[in-house]
């Protein structure tokens, strides 16, 4: 006597099909957090470089990050400038942008259990000019 198998495939699939796409959604988010962070890091390049003319004020450098952000909302980016060692602006002293934004994950278990996750990048460099 033979046994059917005829229901057993389409059993493991459905069994193996909510893993799968989990772990497929898991990868998309991962790499889309992988490209948020690396262009935080080339935009706070960017903006650090703005501010080490040493005469944008702090309103300046955040319209300038916001413009040049092309992924996400840049709505959610916060800018922070500091100055290092002197006056702000100084020739010397040493400007530091951090950009903060907050990151959506879109895996259904990620992002009930994470909900937002910050994404940070610094930059530092030598105030070359006075502001004048």
């Amino acid at each position: 006597m033979v046994k059917s198998e005829a229901g057993q495939s389409i059993v493991e699939f459905a069994l193996v099909l909510p893993v799968a796409i989990l772990l497929i959604f898991g990868i998309v988010d991962m790499g889309r957090l992988i490209v948020t962070h690396l262009h935080l890091e080339h935009n706070s390049q960017q903006v650090v470089r703005l501010a080490g003319w040493g005469d944008k004020s702090q309103e300046e450098l955040e319209e300038f990050a916001q413009e040049i952000m092309s992924i996400g909302n840049p709505e959610n980016l916060q800018v922070i400038l500091e100055e290092k060692e002197g006056q702000p602006g100084d020739a010397g002293t040493y400007a530091v942008v951090t950009l903060n934004y907050n990151f959506k994950f879109i895996t259904p278990f990620l992002s009930t259990a994470y909900g937002e996750h910050e994404v940070k990048s610094k930059s530092i460099i030598r105030v070359e000019n006075n502001g004048g």
